[in-house]
């Protein structure tokens, strides 16, 4: 996905949720691999994928709230198109606060956004 601009990344991520997750992971886990490179062996369920990154998602719950939800509803409001409130949260600054590598930060936010993580958060805001 490297040769992709950042709408283009975001696109293909919102068109393929098990890329989502598969993508998210391995960033996740090995953060100077390129997904698009040739991975070898039993690629894990996309339930199995959820799963981890809802144990993320759990373990990072404050953080998330803290850094995300007053500026997510902020972008919800300003943008109609999910590709710009999820490029919109993208910056290297949250990556930072979440401790996440960069190369993950588009790959969570989608998720977050994508799936519901953030409005269901973000209600209690």
């Amino acid at each position: 996905m490297s040769n992709l601009t950042q709408e283009q990344q975001i696109s293909a991520l919102l068109a393929d949720e098990e890329k989502r997750y598969q993508d998210w992971y391995i960033t996740l886990t090995q953060p100077n691999v390129d997904p698009e490179m040739l991975q070898f062996g039993v690629p894990d369920s996309l339930n199995k994928l959820k799963q981890r990154f809802q144990d993320w998602f759990e373990s990072s719950r404050d953080r998330v709230k803290q850094i995300l939800c007053q500026r997510y509803q902020r972008e919800k409001k300003q943008f109609q198109r999910v590709e710009f409130i999820i490029a919109a949260l993208s910056v290297d600054g949250v990556a930072i606060a979440l401790s996440l590598p960069t190369t993950n930060l588009i790959m969570t936010t989608t998720i977050l956004v994508a799936d519901g993580y953030l409005d269901k958060l973000c209600l209690e805001c």
